[in-house]
């Protein structure tokens, strides 16, 4: 299911994606970039479902970005198999300029596609 939602605390959802910002970051939809500020803190997840076989991992620059957390969420009910699972990275900003967090997708071990989000810090 595609769709896309913005709602008053700055979450967007982009498909099975979404971005969390900070009060003054923002993001582009049609380039999927962030724009934040140094030290700004800002959230990106995706959705799996390790039931069918499908993972993500991430590749950024450490030299721009800091991983401050790393967290995982059932959106089942519980008792309930099948459902996906909300996967979230909640970066900081710690250097000026332009980098981008980049997502690899794959169903049972296999490589499926790949997308990234742009960042653009500013002092």
């Amino acid at each position: 299911m595609f769709f896309k939602k913005l709602t008053f605390c700055c979450l967007l959802f982009v498909s099975t994606a979404s971005v969390a910002l900070a009060q003054s970051a923002v993001f582009d939809e049609e380039t999927h970039e962030i724009k934040v500020k140094l030290g700004e803190k800002f959230s990106i997840s995706r959705i799996t479902n390790a039931s069918v076989g499908t993972s993500c991992k991430i590749g950024f620059d450490h030299r721009m970005l800091n991983l401050d957390s790393q967290s995982s969420r059932y959106l089942g009910q519980r008792g309930m198999t099948g459902a996906g699972t909300e996967n979230l990275w909640n970066f900081s900003a710690i250097n000026t300029g332009k980098t981008t967090v980049t997502f690899v997708h794959s169903y049972r071990g296999t490589y499926d596609y790949s997308d990234s989000v742009a960042v653009e810090i500013s002092d």
